[in-house]
């Protein structure tokens, strides 16, 4: 596998809710098919449960409901995207995931959000006539979320 270098801006874009969304490649562990998640009672409306991935307990989320959209039912090609916050590694609950695209300095378009409402967005990415919005995974739970959901899991690093 080829280094990258940190000013490189590579994303794995997806879709959620038919909206494009780009994550950071950097803080990718692994990709993996929908499976059967264990539920845990009274817990918030955006965790769908736990995941046991080779003996270690990971939260999983689904993204929709974590930054406000609804969710029915998933696709078929919906994927979980195991991604590394600071003390804790989550699942990402994504409707579709596309491909890995670099993009330059010019396409990246900061102070286009709202940063109060939508900490866990840093921007947007214009592709053409489209726009992907980037989200942050650190930003998608506050420290408190975080402690709550180590809790539950045994993979603290």
């Amino acid at each position: 596998m080829d280094k990258v270098a940190i000013n490189d801006m590579e994303y794995l874009t997806c879709t959620i809710q038919d909206e494009g969304y780009a994550i950071d490649v950097h803080s990718i562990q692994e990709i993996l098919p929908m499976m059967w998640i264990h539920r845990v009672p009274n817990a918030p409306d955006y965790l769908e449960g736990m995941l046991n991935r080779r003996g270690s307990m990971i939260p999983i989320i689904d993204l929709a409901k974590r930054i406000g959209l609804e969710r029915n039912t998933y696709p078929p090609r919906t994927r979980i995207v195991l991604v590394g916050l600071d003390h804790l590694t989550v699942g990402l609950i994504i409707d579709q995931v596309h491909d890995i695209h670099s993009f330059v300095e010019g396409d990246h378009k900061s102070g286009v959000l709202n940063q109060e409402k939508t900490p866990f967005l840093q921007g947007v990415l214009v592709n053409g006539d489209s726009m992907i919005q980037i989200l942050i995974p650190d930003k998608m739970l506050s420290n408190d979320e975080q402690s709550y959901l180590m809790e539950f899991s045994h993979d603290k690093f």
